[in-house]
C-alpha cells in the first residue's frame, strides 16, 4: 500500500511515522508513506496557500490552485505497491526467458523446438485510489472504514487548515470527507496520523498476532464471547466495545481478578465476556447499540 499526506505541518506526521507498528510495517515494505508540503505547489514567492473566503467571515481558506497541483503531482506518481521480493527475478530478461530450452515435445506454451512461446501479456489490474479530506464537517471515522481501506491499493489525505479549503477541492478531488470526531483541531495532520495507525495496523502481517485485531473494540462479533469473526466467513459486527482483560498478578492491592477468568471454564468465560462487553457498551457508548423498541 502507498499512502500520500498533503499537509502544511509534515513535521507532525513524522515522530508518528518512526515508531511501532508503523515503523515496523514500512520496514517491511508493507506500507510506503509519502508527506508532501503544500508550500511547494504555491508559485509566487510567498509561497501563499490560503486566502480570505468570498463574502467575507473570520478566517482563512486553503486555496485552490495549490491542492489541485499538489494532489494532481501526487496522483501521478508511482503506486509503491508492490511487496518486498515481487516481481521478476533479477538477472533474468524477458528475451532470455522467451528462448529457454525445454523438452521437446511441443505443448501449451512450448514450441516443437523446445523454446517457450511468447505469452500474452497479462493486464496489470488498476490500482484502487482513495482520496481522503479531513474535515469536521465529515463522517466520522470508524474501524468498518479502517477495514475497507486496508484493502485498496493507495490512499491520498489532503489535510485541511485554517478554516478549511475552497468547496471546489471537496467537490472535485475528495472520495470522502471524514472527521475522527466531534471536535475541531488546528489542522487536519494529527487526524491523518490517526487514520494511517488505524489502517496500517490492520494490514496483515503488520500487527504480529492477527488475533489482537480481531478481538478488539469494534471487531469482534458481540455474540462471540472468545473475539475474532462468526465461525462463518463474515465479518463481524463489531458494534460493542471490548470486555475488561487482567494479567498477573492475581491480587494487586486487594483488587482481585474475577474468579471466571481463572478456573478454566471456557464456555463461562465467553459468558462473562459477552455480559461484561454489552454492560461497558451501555456504559460507556451506549450511542453503539440499536434502538429500543417503541412501547405498544
Amino acid at each position: 500500500m502507498r499512502i500520500d499526506v498533503i499537509t502544511l505541518f509534515p513535521e507532525i506526521l513524522r515522530g508518528g511515522l518512526d515508531c511501532s507498528i508503523l515503523k515496523r510495517a514500512q520496514k517491511k515494505g508493507l506500507v510506503h508513506v509519502h508527506l508532501h508540503q503544500l508550500r511547494d505547489y504555491a508559485l509566487d514567492k510567498h509561497r501563499t496557500v490560503d486566502d480570505r473566503p468570498f463574502g467575507g467571515g473570520p478566517g482563512m481558506l486553503l486555496k485552490c490552485e495549490p491542492l489541485f497541483r499538489a494532489y494532481e503531482a501526487v496522483k501521478a506518481m508511482g503506486s509503491d505497491t508492490a511487496e518486498p521480493g515481487a516481481g521478476v527475478d533479477v538477472g533474468t530478461s524477458a528475451e532470455a526467458a522467451a528462448e529457454t530450452p525445454v523438452d521437446s515435445v511441443e505443448g501449451e506454451g512450448v514450441t516443437a523446438t523446445g523454446t517457450v512461446k511468447a505469452s500474452e501479456p497479462t493486464p496489470t489490474p488498476t490500482p484502487v485510489t482513495r482520496t481522503i479530506l479531513f474535515s469536521a464537517g465529515g463522517k466520522l471515522f470508524n474501524q468498518a472504514m479502517a477495514r475497507e481501506w486496508s484493502k485498496v491499493d493507495r490512499l491520498i489525505f489532503i489535510c485541511g487548515h485554517y478554516e478549511g479549503v475552497d468547496e471546489r477541492v471537496r467537490e472535485a478531488l475528495a472520495d470522502e470527507e471524514i472527521s475522527i470526531g466531534n471536535y475541531v483541531l488546528t489542522n487536519g495532520a494529527l487526524p491523518a496520523l490517526v487514520v494511517i495507525d488505524a489502517v496500517v495496523r490492520l494490514i496483515p502481517n503488520a500487527v504480529g498476532n492477527a488475533e489482537s485485531t480481531e478481538s478488539e473494540s469494534f471487531s469482534f462479533d458481540p455474540a462471540d464471547g472468545g473475539g475474532g469473526s462468526d465461525g462463518e466467513g463474515g465479518e463481524s459486527s463489531g458494534h460493542i466495545v471490548e470486555w475488561p482483560q487482567y494479567t498477573r498478578p492475581e491480587d494487586f492491592r486487594g483488587s482481585v481478578v474475577p474468579r471466571v477468568l481463572l478456573d478454566g471454564n471456557h464456555a463461562e468465560i465467553a459468558r462473562w465476556r459477552r455480559a461484561q462487553a454489552a454492560e461497558r457498551t451501555r456504559r460507556n457508548r451506549s450511542d453503539l447499540l440499536p434502538p429500543a423498541p417503541p412501547v405498544a
